[in-house]
């Protein structure tokens, strides 16, 4: 696999992205001859570096992707909820205090990050929830929810620091005319009809999130992609979360939305709903911002179409096209028509074909 890169720089390869990683870890004070595999790339090259019994993960960030205030943002953040006691992983700064190297190696530079190894599983697959070939139980939708409480009630008692880069979650951002992953509009595969429903439901949405007061109590800095792979599990039970590439400032409920978004078309969805929202207030009460979270939901299926219609071609976007547009369909027609939504009733994903 081979990326794009800048006319006249050498093609960023998985070769020259791991040489660059093998490169960085003088940095962070770990010797150069260290084990290094290859675990993922998507946005960001990650690596698993094990020195001895020491084993930490290594971020090689992606060109342009993010600049470089919002990946300070970013381990910063991280760094600042582990010192609250939030199940989150570690950040290591490099050797001279900094959150992250700037390194140059064969003609590339990318920014390099280090944050601890966990061993740890996925609380899930969205894949496997979405076409039913796993079903999480109302346990782990409790968890979520408490691990998501935990994230909110430090947000909270944090607030936005000075230095803090990122673009919003707000309703425009969620469901304006320009959302930060584009329209659902976009996408190829869709009718008139499809566009007319999808633009109306994100409308829709829009008026009800801007309808929940916004204040320190319900909008702070989210996750934003609390997804089930994102949330690990570790041997003792506890969860971690994992992977805030995408977080900013946004309503607290999107991140509850998120994780009902992709749980929807499961048959027990209504209690896993409760566990959910059961082991949220557990921790942090909830008040009348609890009336937006069905537009939350709308707005977050939108936003996935939306980052599909960007990326024709790629394999998550494709199986997003093939497989969720019919059921965002069924829940944006029950939204428009004042239908109830799967976790207010039994329903079938036989509905959505």
């Amino acid at each position: 696999m081979t990326m794009q890169t800048a006319a006249g720089a050498p093609p960023f390869s998985l070769d020259a992205a791991q040489a660059l990683a093998r490169a960085a870890l003088p940095h962070f004070g770990l010797p150069s001859d260290a084990r290094i595999d290859f675990v993922k790339h998507r946005e960001n090259h990650t690596y698993r570096v094990s020195v001895g019994d020491e084993v930490v993960a290594l971020r090689v960030h992606r060109s342009g992707y993010r600049d470089d205030a919002e990946i300070a943002s970013e381990l910063r953040w991280i760094a600042l909820l582990s010192a609250d006691g939030v199940p989150v992983p570690r950040v290591r700064p490099t050797s001279a205090g900094e959150p992250y190297a700037v390194v140059d190696h064969g003609g590339h530079t990318r920014r390099v990050s280090v944050q601890e190894w966990l061993d740890a599983a996925q609380t899930g697959d969205v894949v496997d929830w979405f076409e039913g070939r796993e079903r999480p139980g109302v346990e782990l939708f409790s968890a979520l929810g408490v691990l998501a409480a935990r994230l909110h009630d430090a947000a909270e008692r944090i607030g936005t620091p000075s230095w803090f880069r990122r673009a919003a979650w707000d309703a425009e951002g969620l469901a304006g005319d320009a959302p930060r992953w584009g329209v659902a509009e976009a996408l190829e595969v869709l009718d008139d009809a499809d566009r007319e429903l999808f633009a109306r439901a994100r409308a829709q949405a829009l008026r009800d999130i801007m309808a929940v007061p916004r204040s320190a109590r319900t909008f702070g800095v989210i996750h934003a992609d609390l997804t089930p792979e994102n949330v690990l599990r570790r041997a003792n039970g506890d969860h971690v979360a994992i992977d805030f590439d995408d977080f900013g400032e946004g309503y607290y409920l999107f991140d509850l939305a998120t994780i009902l978004w992709w749980a929807s078309p499961l048959d027990d969805v209504a209690a896993l709903r409760s566990a959910l929202l059961d082991g949220y207030t557990s921790i942090r009460p909830l008040g009348r911002e609890l009336a937006a979270l069905d537009a939350l939901v709308i707005a977050r299926g939108s936003s996935y179409l939306g980052w599909a219609a960007a990326r024709a071609g790629d394999e998550a976007a494709d199986w997003i096209a093939d497989q969720v547009v019919p059921w965002a369909r069924r829940l944006c027609g029950a939204y428009m028509t004042g239908d109830v939504l799967p976790w207010h009733t039994t329903h079938s994903r036989e509905d959505a074909r």
